[in-house]
């Protein structure tokens, strides 16, 4: 009796294991509250799995209402909602494929996921275009619509007037037939509806009339620069005003679906619809030439969340495939007409017996990318245009300029001046830096380049190159990365350019201060140290996005410029400034402490007009990246002047004033090189002798040597007294209280003494 319970037990387990199956969820839109497409694809799908035992239920959550504005709008809403939540509700969506770029990101890369036929079926037809990112397919076309023109044979028959194959031929039939039916008294007839209503439908209207008057099949989308586009939308405005009219151009889909049935209209744009009136033929739109045409692709793409349950994903593909498999797709196009994205199905035999094969291959369609700043604007200009006699000069202007956004360029003709100006400025100055350098390498002139060493000069020089190509970020669009790399450069040129004064300006102090008596002493630890950290807030700033934005301008050229909205940043690019403006304060100091110095009187005041113009730019580059500015050129101009004149100031008063100097004493320079070196031989013996002395008599008490330095990092008492101090002494490292080593003294200056300022 145990067994046989444990046996029914066991049985049980297994019936309830067996028949466990795993539940999909789906979720789509539908534009009409009578479309029963998306419950027809699940049941189908329900009865073969269970025909095929796969134990995988699928569920669909549709959206659906006649009001497509506001059901476009909360579909959207909705998915960006699940999306930004990183939700996992739903397996497989079904969308509109306008707003497929909206989505692209969290749908599940198919490549590897589906047999290769699938991608061969696909791959002929609009998926390429709808369901394709970076090379990767996220989807296929489940259904697609397009938009036909719906012609009133009957009225065409009844007044003698053939097809028309032209958008001028249309007008003048229209005009014709309108005419003598109002005679007749049928005045609820209209002519062409236009359709361009309140909602994302009247953006791909008006772009697909405008294709449709390129110059021949082949031709690419007109540009709204090109006289095309100007002749289009003449074109447009002319068949409102003659053939219809403001109210009938913005009539919804429900107001041309009541004309579809009624047949109260002699012409009629709209989507692919099964249900019309016997009295209309319906064909492709029609062109500004014979055999041009031109509409835009609607209908629905179908894709895997990337965010589906491990458990999930083999019963999700296998659900996808069976609803993209050839032989659905075939099912429902010649059971429900529904378009299909597959074009080998329209050389179907067995299919072209039942849909018009012919229409569907003549179609010339183009795939208009969904991007709400761009609709909101384009929607604007078109119906103040239309509607509200607006100037279609700055239309043009307005639409073009949408997606189109200047940037200084030397092959612009608009900032081909001032971009050249500013690089010929860049190169040459460059070039004579460099050509300059030689100067160093001549042993005859060391004399006057004393005051820095030839590392600390070449590290000068290379700062005022790197600081001036720190312009070139700004040439061509701007992006994330070039922004990035224009603070980047600028910082590190500063760097290579001020980091070496201030530590010369160091070493000419005496003091006991540990900290900075361990950076005189160990001059390129400390530079490698400052660059370490200085490279570590580059790294930083690298993994930070600039944000690129947008300014639009309904009169002016449109342009991209950087903002950073990001907190950290904002943190790394001020503590960038803080470590340069460290240096030129450390630098101000010291140069106050050694202003009366006599020895070094020139080179300190050079290195201080320097720091002054320094300071200056710099603060003055602070403001012009802190302005808001309505054009492009603007910015760039400012920005180029003053770091060139950054990088130049530099140049001119650190090392060009060496040069007029050489020039100046050309013809003494042998006898100065003897001066020079004597000095040297001088110098070297009085620090030895000096510190002798002064060591011998420190500790023999006969002498109090007053240190003008801080005795340690946390010593600030009399600070400012000391700094005074040494300011007036003249720059002597140390102040000799006791008279009667004057002799000393004064002999200790005087062996300082660099060659005179001739």
């Amino acid at each position: 009796m145990k067994y046989y319970k444990v046996i029914i037990l066991l049985v049980h387990l297994l019936f309830i294991y067996g028949s466990y199956s795993i539940k999909l969820n789906s979720i789509a839109i539908s534009y009409s509250n009578e479309d029963q497409f998306f419950t027809s694809i699940v049941n189908d799908f329900n009865e073969y799995a269970k025909a095929n035992k796969l134990d995988i239920e699928l569920d669909i959550d549709v959206h659906s209402s006649n009001d497509t504005l506001n059901l476009s709008f909360e579909y959207r809403k909705l998915l960006k909602e699940l999306f930004n939540n990183e939700s996992s509700k739903y397996d497989i969506f079904f969308y509109d494929v306008t707003y497929t770029n909206l989505y692209i990101s969290n749908f599940l890369e198919l490549n590897n996921e589906l047999p290769n036929e699938y991608f061969i079926w696909y791959s002929t037809g609009i998926g390429s275009e709808t369901c394709v990112n970076n090379g990767k397919w996220i989807g296929f076309p489940i259904n697609i619509n397009y938009r036909f023109l719906y012609t009133n044979m009957d009225l065409l028959n009844k007044h003698g007037q053939k097809m028309p194959e032209t958008w001028d031929e249309m007008i003048n039939t229209t005009k014709y037939i309108l005419e003598k039916e109002r005679d007749e008294g049928n005045t609820d007839l209209i002519g062409y509806n236009g359709f361009i209503p309140d909602y994302e439908t009247n953006l791909s209207s008006v772009e697909e009339f405008v294709y449709s008057f390129r110059e021949n099949e082949d031709s690419a989308f007109p540009d709204y620069h090109d006289n095309t586009a100007s002749k289009a939308l003449t074109k447009l405005k002319q068949i409102k005003d003659e053939i219809s009219s403001s109210e009938i151009f913005r009539a919804n889909d429900e107001e041309t679906i009541k004309r579809l049935d009624s047949g109260k209209a002699i012409f009629l744009k709209f989507w692919d619809y099964p249900k019309v009136n016997s009295v209309y033929n319906k064909t492709i739109l029609l062109g500004n030439k014979k055999g041009v045409s031109g509409t835009s692709i609607g209908g629905y793409n179908m894709s895997i969340n990337k965010r589906i349950p491990q458990s999930h994903k083999e019963s999700t593909i296998e659900t996808f495939k069976y609803i993209a498999s050839r032989k659905l797709q075939k099912k429902y196009l010649m059971e429900n007409h529904s378009i299909s994205g597959i074009n080998n199905l329209y050389t179907d035999k067995e299919v072209c017996q039942i849909i018009n094969c012919d229409l569907i291959n003549s179609i010339q369609s183009f795939y208009h990318r969904y991007d709400e700043y761009y609709y909101g604007l384009y929607r604007e200009m078109i119906y103040k245009y239309l509607y509200n006699n607006g100037s279609l000069e700055e239309t043009l202007h307005v639409i073009n300029g949408i997606n189109t956004f200047s940037f200084v360029d030397m092959n612009s003709s608009d900032t081909s001046t001032s971009g050249y100006v500013i690089f010929i400025i860049v190169v040459s100055s460059i070039t004579l830096i460099v050509l300059s350098l030689s100067l160093l390498c001549n042993y005859r002139l060391n004399m006057f380049f004393s005051f820095f060493s030839t590392t600390s000069w070449l590290s000068i020089l290379f700062g005022n190159i790197v600081i001036m190509l720190s312009i070139y970020p700004e040439y061509n669009e701007i992006t994330s990365l070039k922004c990035k790399f224009k603070y980047i450069i600028l910082s590190c040129g500063v760097a290579l350019n001020a980091l070496p004064v201030f530590h010369v300006l160091l070493t000419k102090y005496a003091t006991s201060n540990k900290c900075l008596e361990w950076i005189k002493k160990n001059k390129y630890s400390f530079f490698f140290i400052y660059y370490i950290i200085d490279l570590i807030l580059y790294g930083v700033l690298l993994l930070i996005d600039f944000n690129v934005k947008e300014y639009i301008s309904l009169t002016e050229s449109n342009f991209k410029y950087c903002s950073m909205n990001n907190v950290i940043g904002h943190i790394v690019l001020c503590t960038l400034v803080f470590t340069k403006l460290l240096l030129y304060f450390g630098s101000t100091i010291l140069l106050y402490l050694k202003w009366n110095d006599e020895n070094s009187k020139m080179e300190i005041r050079l290195i201080t007009s320097d720091i002054i113009l320094n300071y200056i730019l710099i603060i003055m580059l602070i403001i012009v990246y802190s302005l808001k500015y309505t054009d492009y050129k603007t910015p760039f101009l400012l920005n180029s002047i003053l770091i060139i004149l950054l990088a130049l100031s530099n140049y001119l008063l650190l090392y060009c004033s060496k040069i007029v100097k050489i020039y100046k004493n050309k013809d003494k320079i042998e006898q100065m090189n003897i001066r020079y070196s004597l000095n040297v031989m001088r110098q070297s013996h009085c620090h030895s002798h000096s510190h002798s002395q002064s060591s011998s008599r420190e500790h023999s008490g006969n002498v109090i040597i007053n240190t003008n330095s801080f005795n340690g990092c946390a010593e600030p008492k009399g600070m400012m007294s000391k700094i005074i101090q040494y300011h007036y002494n003249a720059g002597n490292d140390t102040i000799i209280e006791n008279a009667n080593f004057s002799q000393v003294e004064t002999m200790t200056s005087k062996s300082f003494t660099q060659p005179p300022n001739e």
